[in-house]
């Protein structure tokens, strides 16, 4: 090319500019039809270009342009202020151009604007980005939650009676009063907004603590304890540890282990801390702490005593990662854990650690069997297998993997045991009975390691029918 004449360029670039769109013209007068695009499809499209454009920077002049097209657009349902801005805005996020951010973040509604700062501060914390900036939004969510909905929140931040009662039977899956008169259960649908701002201070607490922003924490830290237990009540006790005179933080963290209620892998550390700023030779702490461990462990086994269940586990044949084929029932006489989890969820493959060291202790025990039954993926199967076995094998895991079967839209054995929500474990006796079910993973291995250990050992006792 750099060595063509000059009249073949314009020749050239006449062709570009003139001829090839007429004869596009001339081409769509013969088929009108072909490739044409409705106005509502070409609205849409210029829409999402306002935030999907790979140069932000260019995000105003597609913005001016979409309102200068379409000035009545922001009223209608599907081009609102709420979802252009916020789309906008959220782009900003991604690229951390926080001023950006603020400046379409004002044009939102209150409720948008403030989901908006909470959903943005809580995938910053997950990622671990911006605590700073994270904390900043979590504030803001959580104060103009506040104002927004201040007639329907606690007054002196502790939930009444009638919270208690509905949070109790929906942790069981109940919840009888959905309705009334044909009408939302006033009461279930203030738990919600009561459950949201607990949610919401717990994050902003979390991240004060993260900043070293203690006494700005602790109020809403003690505030979201009330509302949603243990897990963030530690969460208190540890800002209270910065706060608080070592006696005092001391005496609050033994009665929260003397209660069996050890949710965070940090405590430990903490209580060591304490001890030695009141005993700084540290003289006497293993058995004191032995002692205070002890406590824990004896409430731990009193409270699953209470919780132990008694329902059949409902049988099963799949094939493991090697082909073989692990059918339940002819496991009966052994205690066999069942950990339901997928290749994408996060808290399942959080608690592995935990899952791997219980697994290490029951090692020599061959009436204690673990089944990590892989569910509810959307890969097709090589790919699933193969995900599986790099991910076991970087992280040197050496679980018993089985694939539950599917028959669309459904997993079989996971739908079987009526599993809600990934990680779920089952912990089943040698009679066959599900003594035990755990959903979730608090955030501790600790934790885990504790009541699944308590758990087998109470199941192991279970005496099968003959």
């Amino acid at each position: 090319m750099k060595h063509l004449s000059k009249t073949y360029k314009i020749a050239a670039v006449y062709a570009t500019i003139v001829l090839i769109p007429f004869m596009a013209i001339a081409q769509h007068k013969k088929n009108p039809h072909k490739n044409s695009k409705t106005k509502e499809q070409l609205k849409k499209e210029r829409f999402e270009k306002t935030f999907r454009t790979k140069n932000t920077d260019s995000i105003p002049i597609y913005l001016n342009q979409f309102l200068k097209l379409y000035p009545n657009a922001i009223n209608e349902p599907d081009y609102r202020g709420d979802a252009l801005y916020g789309n906008i805005a959220q782009r900003m996020a991604e690229e951390k151009k926080w001023d950006q951010y603020d400046i379409y973040h004002a044009k939102l509604s209150t409720a948008a604007s403030t989901d908006l700062d909470y959903g943005t501060a809580v995938d910053l914390f997950k990622s671990n980005g911006d605590f700073q900036v994270a904390e900043r939004l979590a504030l803001r969510a959580v104060q103009q939650y506040e104002k927004t909905n201040s007639a329907d929140l606690p007054k002196d931040g502790k939930p009444d009676s009638i919270f208690l009662k509905n949070e109790e039977e929906r942790s069981r899956g109940i919840n009888k009063r959905v309705y009334q008169d044909g009408k939302p259960d006033s009461t279930l649908v203030n738990n919600e907004k009561i459950r949201t701002y607990g949610n919401m201070a717990s994050l902003y607490a979390e991240l004060a603590y993260r900043n070293q922003h203690n006494s700005l924490g602790m109020p809403y830290a003690l505030k979201a304890s009330y509302i949603l237990g243990d897990s963030v009540r530690e969460l208190y006790l540890k800002l209270l540890s910065r706060t608080a005179a070592p006696e005092v933080a001391l005496s609050a963290i033994e009665e929260h282990y003397r209660a069996g209620k050890l949710n965070d892998d940090e405590l430990p550390a903490i209580v060591g801390g304490l001890f030695k700023k009141l005993h700084p030779s540290g003289e006497g702490f293993l058995a004191y702490y032995d002692g205070l461990r002890s406590q824990l462990l004896n409430a731990t086994r009193e409270r699953l005593i209470k919780e132990k269940l008694s329902i059949p586990a409902p049988d099963f044949k799949l094939l493991n990662m090697s082909g073989n084929a692990v059918k339940l029932s002819e496991l009966k006489g052994k205690t066999v854990i069942i950990d339901f989890w997928a290749t994408w969820c996060y808290y399942c493959k959080k608690g592995f650690p935990a899952m791997q060291i219980v697994m290490d202790t029951y090692s020599s025990d061959k009436n204690v069997v673990f089944l990590f039954i892989n569910t509810q993926e959307s890969l097709n199967e090589s790919s699933r297998k193969k995900q599986i076995t790099d991910y076991l094998k970087a992280n040197k895991f050496n679980f018993n993997v089985l694939l539950d079967t599917r028959v669309k839209p459904d997993y079989d054995v996971v739908n079987a045991y009526k599993v809600d929500g990934l990680p779920t474990k089952f912990i089943i006796g040698p009679d066959g009975q599900i003594a035990f079910k755990e959903v979730g993973y608090s955030g501790s291995d600790e934790k885990l390691i504790n009541d699944l250990s308590t758990m087998i050992d109470l199941a192991k006792k279970t005496v099968p029918n003959p």
